[in-house]
């Protein structure tokens, strides 16, 4: 290939990257998927790049109310790479979607599963209502029943600022799952981040009977659900809650852990038992690029309430390790609700798997299952 004609192919390659608001995500684009989407979407905008029109036009035809043309899986496939975020793409995708969903119904010609497709197509064109009615619409009932496609269309939501949308999304995933065995981790991390971000007296009360759900399901919640729901404990003034919360946490020496601790004991007035709490990331390798931190905002809060307090013994020895932490570098400026709803870049793919066979499970299961009883911790049991 010439020179010449290696820089007409490249520039042909350059597509129009789509713009997306500036929000904040919680699961990665990769753990999403959505990488690899963009990937296959450049790929075929790149082979439609002088028939994406006539595409278009073919299938608004196929769509008709009277039309006898069939949607096929391909057909369906490549809009969703193509569509864009205007109303004509849009209806088109819906109208197609509706279409192929209605053509399976008396004869499945295709084992392609469209849900997680779509809603990374939605995700990508940030249309949290569209994915909503899509994901809410009878006539496509069965088309999203994958643990995928309820992580993005949550994630979503999330983004959007959905979070009561959320909860009705969790409720129906709970439902089709008939609760059994043990719930899908991310969709817990994810409910429990739409009750932190609601911080109310209601969600307060969601979130204590979810826990308790998962509890007698005998489900081991992430350590990012446990940080979520003791963070909004503290946040509507319970603090007793967020420590029993936090004991459900095998490893202990996470920063969100100890932040959340110092949060809650301090809100508690028990300003003695921060101390040891402080004292325990001194004497580590400062060069460490693991170093053990705090939030500042947490030391600061912990500082006000020495000051109010005004009782010698535990002034002098916060200032004795205030004044360590701060040579050695174990406070961060990082805000501790930025640290809780940081994005998660990876998840453990073995943990992945043994979901999707869950959710996968979940619509066969052994009805035995609904008489199993798992142990349960009472005394979390009874404060919540």
């Amino acid at each position: 290939m010439s020179l010449t004609s290696r820089k007409l192919f490249s520039s042909c390659l350059q597509l129009p990257k789509i713009e997306k608001l500036a929000i904040r995500t919680l699961f990665s684009k990769t753990s999403l998927g959505l990488e690899n989407y963009d990937r296959t979407r450049e790929k075929v905008k790149f082979q439609f790049r002088e028939m994406e029109d006539r595409f278009r036009s073919k299938m608004t035809d196929f769509v008709a109310p009277d039309s006898k043309n069939m949607v096929f899986t391909e057909d369906l496939k490549n809009m969703l790479y193509l569509a864009e975020g205007n109303d004509e793409d849009l209806q088109l995708l819906e109208k197609m979607m509706l279409k192929y969903k209605e053509q399976n119904s008396e004869l499945r010609f295709g084992s392609f599963i469209f849900g997680p497709v779509i809603m990374r197509t939605y995700h990508t064109l940030n249309k949290p209502k569209e994915a909503l009615k899509a994901f809410n619409n009878p006539a496509l009932k069965g088309m999203f029943d994958q643990l995928g496609s309820y992580q993005i269309l949550l994630d979503l939501l999330y983004e959007n600022k959905m979070y009561n949308e959320m909860l009705t999304i969790t409720d129906y995933v709970l439902n089709q799952q008939h609760h059994s065995t043990r719930y899908p981790r991310n969709v817990v991390v994810l409910t429990l981040a739409a009750c932190y971000k609601i911080n109310s007296p209601d969600s307060l009360k969601y979130m204590s009977k979810f826990w308790k759900d998962l509890i007698d399901a005998g489900h081991l919640p992430m350590r990012r659900a446990i940080t979520f729901a003791a963070g909004l404990a503290i946040n509507q003034g319970s603090p007793h809650i967020a420590l029993e919360l936090l004991t459900e946490t095998a490893r202990q020496n996470y920063v969100t852990i100890r932040s959340l601790k110092v949060s809650a004991l301090t809100d508690l007035n028990r300003l003695d038992d921060v101390l040891p709490i402080l004292r325990s990331v001194l004497g580590f390798d400062t060069n460490s690029n693991l170093k053990q931190t705090f939030n500042k905002d947490v030391i600061e809060k912990y500082k006000l309430a020495v000051k109010k307090l005004n009782k010698k013994d535990i002034t002098l020895e916060f200032e004795r390790i205030y004044e360590q932490l701060t040579n050695q570098g174990h406070i961060v400026n990082t805000s501790l609700d930025e640290l809780l709803c940081s994005e998660i870049e990876a998840i453990d793919r073995n943990l992945q798997l043994r979901d999707q066979r869950m959710v996968a499970a979940s619509f066969n299961y052994n009805r035995d299952a609904r008489n199993r009883r798992f142990p349960t911790r009472p005394g979390l049991q009874d404060i919540l």
